[in-house]
């Protein structure tokens, strides 16, 4: 027990000795950076928006979504920075959408370590992805991998709450995460909020009010550098705040590629379906065309109209 307590002793005497020093703990020794950024992990525990990535990505069909990654709206976000908010109706693929933002961006500052993606997909499925608190220590943990400079900061936060005894409030959590996305010399910072409508906001206190208002905080006092993508439903609350703040804005409904990309599922469906791609051509046509009209830009309608067939 003695020599168990004496080498806790060490490890937070080094500890002291590094943020007196103003050395990022996680720069003296690459794999006790990796055990620092695990046991950040664990404290935090936060909700994994991974799973919600890849059920997105899975049902992403090929040569859908280009016309916007090829536009104009996505290039000048990613030039000029702020914030984009992208909204549709329910059902309107706004997740799969997200799921290839989110794989572009990966794609195009691969092994860069200059650029940092972090995500976060809210689930009314999920109660810790519908709370402020989560989404909050999700995009820490997540920056907090990417370079020393950025695990230091959570490790100031820990040792601020005897050396991870004590759980963070959601003040501790926003200013940890402001820290992260302020700290200079990080290169360019993506930030991509997905399903924000699915966060509650008929409660007392209600988290969507918490995460809104974090969000103007964050817009005014992140540097330039910092890019913000937000999907959602548009809602009134939701709108009311982003419509000040995101430079650009995109509604699905109004985009004539999206109604394409429609169309291009749309078939896909009716001629993977067991039963349908037995049809004539002429009739799959024909539902194929029906199906596009009465859609109304809402994948969840193609889906219960072919699960009949």
């Amino acid at each position: 027990m003695g020599d168990t307590q004496q080498i806790l002793s060490n490890q937070s005497t080094q500890q002291r000795s590094f943020h007196a020093l103003d050395i990022p703990q996680a720069a003296i020794d690459p794999l006790a950076g990796a055990e620092l950024r695990h046991r950040y992990q664990t404290w935090l525990n936060p909700p994994d928006s991974s799973t919600n990535q890849n059920f997105a990505s899975d049902r992403h069909h090929i040569g859908t979504s280009s016309w916007f990654l090829e536009g104009r709206v996505f290039e000048e976000w990613r030039k000029t920075g702020s914030v984009m908010w992208i909204h549709g109706k329910p059902g309107s693929g706004k997740s799969i959408l997200c799921s290839t933002i989110i794989k572009e961006l990966e794609r195009l500052h691969a092994g860069e370590r200059s650029s940092t993606v972090a995500y976060f997909y809210f689930d009314f499925r999920d109660s810790k992805k519908q709370a402020f608190h989560g989404m909050l220590a999700s995009l820490i943990v997540q920056l907090s991998v990417v370079s020393d400079t950025l695990c230091d900061v959570i490790s100031h936060m820990y040792s601020a709450h005897g050396d991870g005894l004590r759980q963070p409030g959601e003040g501790a959590l926003a200013q940890c995460l402001l820290d992260m996305l302020s700290a200079s010399g990080q290169g360019t910072r993506y930030v991509i909020l997905d399903a924000l409508d699915e966060c509650p906001h008929n409660r007392v206190s209600p988290p969507r009010h918490k995460i809104l208002n974090f969000l103007v905080q964050m817009s005014s006092q992140c540097p330039s550098d910092l890019r913000v993508c937000i999907m959602s439903r548009p809602e009134d609350d939701i709108a009311d705040t982003l419509r000040p703040l995101a430079l650009h804005r995109v509604c699905l409904e109004d985009e004539s590629d999206h109604a394409l990309d429609m169309e291009h599922y749309i078939r896909h469906e009716v001629n993977t379906n067991v039963r349908m791609r037995k049809w004539p051509e002429k009739t799959r046509n024909l539902v194929i065309e029906t199906l596009s009209k009465n859609a109304n830009g809402m994948y969840v309608v193609v889906l219960a109209r072919v699960s009949e067939r």
